[in-house]
């Protein structure tokens, strides 16, 4: 006869909480490098082809590197907001798991 096979323990809420927390810090620190890194250097190009040159030719360059920069930039953005996100979510299973531990 085969013994019955027990389900794999759980991890520890706070092990999850602690997983949760270095995801959400990881997020928050590619997201802030891309949207520094990008955004700077889109801010830049714009700054640069908007002072030199004759207003049309200005016009005209602009819509180059808001496209070429401003979608990464975006991106960026999105993962700080996430990651934000993700660090309240695990701050709350932190609580969560520290409340049970006294209950």
């Amino acid at each position: 006869m085969s013994q019955p096979q027990t389900p794999a323990p759980r991890p520890a809420a706070r092990d999850l909480a602690r997983q949760k927390r270095f995801g959400a810090y990881l997020m928050l620190t590619v997201g802030a490098l891309v949207t520094l890194l990008c955004g700077g250097c889109t801010g830049a190009f714009l700054i640069v082809g908007l002072a030199s040159g004759s207003p049309s030719e200005a016009l005209a360059f602009a819509p180059v590197p808001l496209i070429l920069g401003g979608l990464p930039t975006a991106a960026g953005v999105f993962l700080v907001a996430q990651g934000l996100r993700a660090l309240r979510d695990a701050r709350n299973l932190s609580r969560r798991a520290a409340a049970d531990t006294f209950e």
